[in-house]
């Protein structure tokens, strides 16, 4: 009782149990609206990609699409091949389907078959291929109403029907006379982008216990300056320690070096840690292509290939190594990874993470000479071995020629 009586520990209390909640409140707050923001960014992306393949997709073959039997013809082949396709560049995209309204009820045109349990088998009435005219079964969405209307439409969040969750788009198909004949969808499913938007939350919920924590330790810190006065400057100077451990400790940390650069590769961002890895400041970089900046000449023509097919369609490149240039002029490798960031369907900016794994792969090249060195010694020491044994044949041989007793004896 006498400790909250204190007026300066008590406001102090006051403000801890306050700033935490305003923390937890914002934090709330934030992680809602990442959540919408992530949904509606997920959208505009399916959107890009619905509209891509509506654009490539023959109207006229589409709409010849009526009966069952056509389904052996060309363009039902060729369209289902393009459906299918797309999920093998984006491995969130889980289905592709057309869908055309027909006397008021939504029929499947082109449904081919979706291996939604992952189990790697296509089974079941649900994975397996529609016919042409299969009833849809559901009320249209509203993405596919927006299709039928002539525009390109996303989700505003999850749908369910009887395949599963899903966060869907869709875009028009048009003949070449510019009628909607129908609607390609593009299904992304919500276990992906939950996923994904869990760790958004996972790193939210980290900060802002960091933040309670600084908080709680500025206030901890505040109490015993003004509580303790005959230890002020010790409790001061321990709170300054404190604090430029932490500083101290996040400038110690190891620093991925990434870069930023436009879809031609000229350098639009460079931070701090970028600076260590290559020596070349952000001054110096900023507006320049990264290839010839860094890349050894040989790694030219590769990384121009991979920037061709990120712009190309790919979402992201799996991590791999580079030899790169320092500014003094030595070789260094780096293991990198690659992704895009797009803007209305467009990619803005590709950035590169990367991690320098030089000595990695010098302990590489060392471990390799090591090994081919031994298998030599072993080559020479081997065929040292076998000329004795066939000298000792030979001994043998003479001796028992003169009638003698053999010398050796040859296991």
């Amino acid at each position: 009782m006498a400790w909250f009586i204190d007026p300066i520990r008590r406001n102090s209390l006051i403000i801890g149990i306050v700033g935490v909640l305003l923390i937890a409140a914002s934090s709330f707050f934030f992680i809602r609206t990442s959540n919408r923001f992530f949904i509606r960014l997920m959208g505009e992306n399916l959107i890009f990609a619905a509209a891509d393949l509506a654009a490539d997709l023959d109207g006229d073959a589409h709409a010849r699409l009526r009966t069952p039997t056509d389904m052996d013809s060309a363009a039902y082949t060729t369209i289902s091949n393009m459906l299918e396709r797309i999920r093998t560049y984006s491995k969130s995209i889980v289905d592709t389907y057309t869908v055309r309204m027909v006397d008021g009820e939504l029929q499947l045109i082109l449904s081919p078959p979706v291996d939604y349990d992952h189990n790697g088998k296509i089974e079941g009435e649900l994975e397996e291929r529609d016919d042409i005219g299969t009833p849809y079964g559901e009320d249209p969405e509203p993405e596919m109403v927006g299709a039928f209307n002539g525009k390109s439409t996303a989700a505003k969040g999850f749908s369910d029907d009887r395949w599963g969750t899903w966060l869907t788009a869709c875009a028009p198909i048009r003949t070449s006379a510019g009628l909607v004949d129908g609607a390609v969808c593009v299904d992304e499913s919500a276990h992906h982008v939950r996923g994904q938007m869990r760790q958004v939350m996972a790193m939210t919920v980290a900060l802002a216990t960091i933040a309670s924590g600084l908080l709680i330790l500025m206030l901890i810190s505040y109490l015993r300056a003004r509580t303790e006065l005959a230890g002020r400057r010790r409790a001061e100077r321990q709170r300054e320690e404190a604090l430029q451990r932490f500083e101290g400790a996040m400038e110690a940390t190891p620093m991925v070096a990434t870069q930023g650069f436009s879809p031609d590769g000229h350098i639009l961002y460079w931070n701090p840690a970028s600076e260590q890895l290559y020596g070349h400041s952000r001054t110096e970089v900023i507006g320049k292509l990264l290839a010839d900046l860094l890349l050894a000449p040989e790694e030219v023509k590769k990384f121009q290939e991979l920037l061709d097919d990120i712009v190309a369609g790919h979402v992201e490149t799996k991590p791999r190594e580079w030899t790169v240039r320092h500014q003094d002029g030595t070789t260094r490798h780096v293991l990198s990874s690659m992704f895009p960031i797009r803007e209305q369907g467009t990619i803005s900016t590709i950035f590169c993470m990367d991690v320098d794994v030089t000595a990695e792969h010098q302990a590489r090249s060392d471990l390799k000479k090591q090994l081919q060195l031994m298998e030599r010694f072993n080559q020479a020491a081997m065929g040292r071995e076998m000329r004795i044994l066939e000298l000792k044949a030979e001994i043998n041989t003479l001796l028992k020629t003169l009638g003698r007793t053999e010398k050796f004896t040859i296991v």
